[in-house]
């Protein structure tokens, strides 16, 4: 008992010291930010320090339920400490390419600035780059916040992705005559067989038998 609860404060530790890390870089990116040199860097960086935030509270909450050997991973390797937040911050970065994307069309979800595209490829990206961001105060709290979430709750993301793949596959599917799994859509007449008419002499012995035993 003693040794699970001294590997539980070690992950703890190293949770802390992630935690504490991301805050500073959460604030470097901040002023930069402030500075106005680059919107979408600043702003992938605060999506991933908050996917990572989110990552790290959820492995501190887990840790009391956490079985020994997971305890003792977690204490004795940082890879293993470090995948939960690093998923955390993929989540919250994917996330936030699904909302830039506007597939995600919910009032709850943020909005970002839309850029006039040219016929320049380089320009296209530089403007993604460097001029892409929420657009106002509110959509960067709802931006950060869902960040925060990607990584907190691990199938959030996965859910989602799922969702969206099965609406493109039926959307494509009624454009190609499939249904949502990518089968070909039979007609109903093939689907449905027509009743097959009985025979009349069938009918006739039918109805002897019945007076017969009447």
């Amino acid at each position: 008992m003693k040794g699970r609860n001294k590997e539980q404060k070690v992950v703890t530790q190293r949770i802390l010291i992630i935690v504490v890390c991301s805050m500073v870089v959460f604030a470097a990116v901040a002023c930069i930010m402030l500075i106005e040199l680059c919107s979408f860097v600043g702003t992938f960086a605060l999506v991933w320090n908050c996917g990572m935030l989110g990552g790290a509270v959820s492995l501190q909450q887990r840790l009391r339920n956490a079985e020994s050997d997971e305890v003792d991973a977690l204490s004795s390797s940082w890879p293993s400490l470090l995948m939960v937040p690093v998923i955390g911050g993929v989540f919250a970065f994917l996330l936030c390419i699904l909302f830039m994307s506007e597939i995600l069309d919910v009032s709850l979800f943020p909005k970002f600035m839309d850029q006039d595209c040219t016929a320049n490829a380089r320009d296209n990206l530089v403007a993604f780059i460097f001029k892409t961001g929420p657009v106002s105060t509110g959509d960067t709290a709802k931006l950060l916040f869902w960040s925060f979430v990607a990584g907190f709750s691990e199938r959030f993301v996965p859910q989602i992705v799922r969702s969206v793949s099965k609406r493109a596959l039926k959307e494509a599917g009624e454009g190609h005559g499939r249904d949502a799994d990518g089968e070909r859509k039979r007609p109903v007449a093939a689907r449905t067989r027509p009743r097959r008419a009985t025979p009349r002499y069938m009918l006739v012995s039918g109805r002897r038998k019945a007076a017969g035993t009447g």
